[in-house]
């Protein structure tokens, strides 16, 4: 048997090129009330999902959050990025990840919601993925590790057989506290931070990510 069995993605900043789009639609959701925020304190939360986020950029920040401004700007922030979004998929990602299916069992957990997840995969790869976990498929997000544990059971392997490619530090925290082996890529955020996180191997671009995925399939 050999060691890796399965393979769980992370979408935005793994497959897709996609965290600029959020960022912006983060900054002028949350700019509509006067609050200011900088791309990299979003890209360190990416992972928890819009609603988790805004709901701790406004306790960060001293602002009660109530039900209601939480779903408004979560709608905003949606309406925005659906509008600009031009994200493409990494160079190489889409024919590593049809030929990693040959070998191994492929999941994607993501803190994006479903609609979105949906559009994506039907559009670079379909009936690729065995499992999805999206945001509206755990009530704990990451870092807690219940949407990686919820794949693990999905997918119907052994924890010890799967391996997570994450490239945000709360991605990392949520794989390693799920006690799953973790690889990091640094698109967005400093390789220190993944490392910190508990990254158990971490890459400084796609294509070095690429190579090693490659020789998952060697013998």
């Amino acid at each position: 048997m050999k060691e890796i069995e399965g393979i769980v993605f992370d979408m935005d900043g793994v497959l897709i090129d996609s965290m600029y789009y959020h960022a912006i639609s983060f900054e002028e959701a949350l700019g509509d009330m006067g609050i200011d925020i900088d791309k990299d304190e979003i890209y360190m939360l990416e992972g928890k999902g819009a609603e988790t986020a805004i709901k701790n950029i406004l306790e960060d920040r001293g602002i009660e959050p109530n039900e209601y401004i939480i779903e408004e700007l979560v709608e905003r922030k949606r309406k925005i990025f659906n509008d600009m979004n031009e994200a493409t998929v990494f160079e190489g990602m889409e024919k590593t990840v049809e030929s990693l299916k040959k070998e191994f069992r492929l999941g994607l957990v993501t803190g994006s919601n479903r609609d979105t997840v949906e559009e994506f995969v039907n559009k670079y790869f379909k009936d690729i993925f065995d499992i999805i976990i999206t945001e509206e498929d755990t009530e704990n997000k990451k870092p807690n590790p219940d949407p990686f544990e919820k794949s693990i059971q999905k997918l119907g392997l052994n924890k010890e057989n799967v391996l997570v490619v994450e490239n945000a530090p709360l991605g990392v925290l949520s794989a390693k506290e799920a006690g799953i082996k973790c690889w990091a890529v640094a698109t967005y955020v400093e390789k220190n931070d993944l490392k910190e996180a508990g990254a158990d191997k971490v890459f400084n671009n796609h294509e070095d990510l690429i190579k090693s995925l490659e020789n998952l399939t060697k013998p």
